[in-house]
């Protein structure tokens, strides 16, 4: 009898503890709540938001959500600005986050405000983890070892097409010390007799104080052999082809060679360069083995275009062009890159007169 009670208020409790459970509210999967706010909005258009990361986890996929309204869903969190033209993706820089568009002004497409505060949430813990270790490799901002100055400098003449030897190189600034290499490429620059530098990520503000510069450097902006040529990202912008046209006009007055770099002379460098090389009558192979060579050199990126990680990093090339050709990617890669450089060269403001100019100027055609 004894032991049939005491089997009847076993059931009975294990019953309970199922009902019980069963009404109760549903656990929170992904608890991770994040309240912080916007610090800064920086010339691409990104959000620096005020916290440091220590929750997240690269690979993550989180929601964001701006007291203005701006809702972001479902985007990834990486340790640097990785994906596809137009993307949005939570970035960990310099440990701390970044909300941003890749190719894309985020502020442009989404207005907020400096000071607005922003609630990131977990969506989906190691999500994007694949991709992630495809894009997992040195950042450009740090030396990695094994690297030589040169290719930690990303600093080469430009070789394709018809490019005149010794007339155009591409590198990193020489004008930016937080990225460690103002020294190197004062060197490199005396090292190759550079007469003229189109920098496409210093303003003419940003040239004014040029302290920390070694002495040539500064040497070359006192004589006015630098062209301030700072774009963004978005190559169909007005602005971007206002500036390019203009900083291309000032190149036409001036001898080479020619340096032309942006922060790490790697994407807008190497959309810039793309477009005088398929001036220069290079093709579309070439052009993109010139592109890439910069994320072999920087980022130690796998050089088999079979796997997955030189494919994601080759978007940075297809999605650029594309955007400034207005094609699609197969057209891309059918196109006559010389004519598709003039029609664009043509929107910037140049007349046909000027565009044969600047291709003499680089393959020494001067006919």
């Amino acid at each position: 009898m004894q032991n049939r009670t005491f089997f009847v208020k076993t059931l009975s409790l294990i019953l309970t503890s199922v009902f019980l459970f069963a009404c109760a509210p549903a656990v929170q999967k992904n608890p991770i709540i994040i309240h912080t706010a916007v610090k800064d909005i920086d010339e691409f258009g990104d959000a620096h938001l005020a916290d440091e990361n220590t929750l997240l986890e690269y690979g993550d996929s989180v929601n964001i959500d701006f007291s203005g309204g701006v809702s972001l869903k479902d985007i990834p969190f990486y340790p640097d600005f990785y994906g596809r033209s137009g993307d949005y993706l939570l970035a960990d820089n310099n440990a701390h986050y970044v909300v941003g568009g890749i190719s894309c002004s985020f502020f442009s497409r989404n207005p907020f405000e400096i000071g607005e505060t922003v609630t990131i949430s977990l969506s989906e813990r190691g999500k994007y983890s694949e991709e992630y270790a495809a894009y997992n490799v040195p950042l450009a901002r740090t030396k990695w070892e094994g690297q030589s100055d040169e290719a930690f400098l990303n600093a080469r003449m430009v070789r394709t097409g018809s490019v005149q030897e010794g007339i155009l190189y591409r590198g990193s600034t020489p004008f930016d010390p937080k990225y460690n290499r103002v020294e190197l490429m004062d060197q490199y620059i005396q090292d190759h007799n550079i007469q003229c530098i189109i920098s496409l990520s210093s303003a003419e503000s940003s040239l004014t104080d040029t302290t920390a510069l070694p002495e040539h450097t500064r040497q070359m902006i006192e004589n006015g052999q630098v062209i301030p040529s700072v774009i963004g990202i978005e190559y169909s912008l007005p602005a971007t082809r206002e500036t390019l046209g203009s900083s291309f006009r000032k190149m036409l007055s001036m001898p080479g060679p020619y340096l032309i770099h942006c922060s790490f002379g790697r994407d807008r460098t190497g959309a810039v360069c793309a477009l005088l090389e398929g001036l220069c009558g290079a093709d579309y192979d070439e052009i993109r083995d010139d592109f890439m060579e910069s994320f072999y050199l920087l980022n130690n990126v796998s050089r088999d275009p079979s796997t997955k990680q030189n494919q994601l990093f080759g978007y940075n090339f297809t999605d650029s062009l594309c955007e400034m050709f207005e094609l699609s990617e197969n057209e891309l890669k059918a196109a006559d890159f010389r004519q598709c450089a003039r029609d664009y060269l043509r929107s910037c403001g140049l007349s046909d007169t000027e565009i044969d100019t600047l291709a003499g100027l680089l393959t020494g055609d001067k006919g």
